[in-house]
């Protein structure tokens, strides 16, 4: 509950050593607790297991536009229908928005500013988000930019410092190149 969370969250913020924004990465310390004291001392761990097998909405974006850059209209056409059978949740108009906001980086800034408007001050745009909106056109380019600089790096940091801070080694078998 609540006060448990609450007692384990400045032994989490200790081993991260930084800030962090999602509340998984304190999950992942209590299943590194939990496995320790079950006497486990090595574990299996799924992360890069998005990245490689293309598991965020944000991929969609980079679908679409291969499939508009490889077959067309139609490319494209069928491409949309198949993610509206596939997921309930993508509409053509959803679908619309998840390519502008990942492929227009000004478009996606703009948003960000409106979400956080309780902020006084803007930043100018970040180069990631320049990045980010570049790589949007091909699912391998935005692979490549999660794996090596934006997400992976992060994640691979929490689950690093979590383990470490239970003495339980992690294996990671999506980062095998041979995967």
């Amino acid at each position: 509950g609540y006060d448990d969370l609450m007692a384990l969250l400045p032994k989490v913020v200790e081993a991260q050593e930084e800030p962090f924004g999602s509340a998984g990465i304190v999950m992942q310390h209590v299943v590194m607790q939990r496995a320790r004291a079950a006497g486990i001392p090595v574990l299996l761990d799924g992360q890069g297991g998005d990245e490689t097998l293309l598991g965020y909405k944000k991929y969609v974006a980079a679908y679409l536009a291969g499939q508009w850059r490889d077959a067309g209209w139609q490319g494209l056409r069928n491409a949309i229908r198949a993610a509206g059978q596939n997921n309930a949740s993508w509409s053509a108009p959803r679908l619309a928005m998840y390519w502008a906001g990942s492929r227009m980086a000004g478009l996606r800034y703009r948003y960000h500013r409106w979400e956080h408007r309780y902020l006084t001050a803007a930043p100018p745009l970040p180069a990631h988000l320049t990045e980010y909106a570049r790589a949007s056109s091909d699912n391998f380019e935005l692979q490549r930019l999660e794996i090596e600089k934006t997400n992976l790096p992060a994640l691979l940091r929490y689950e690093d410092r979590n383990s470490m801070a239970h003495s339980v080694e992690t294996r990671l078998p999506f980062l095998d190149y041979r995967l």
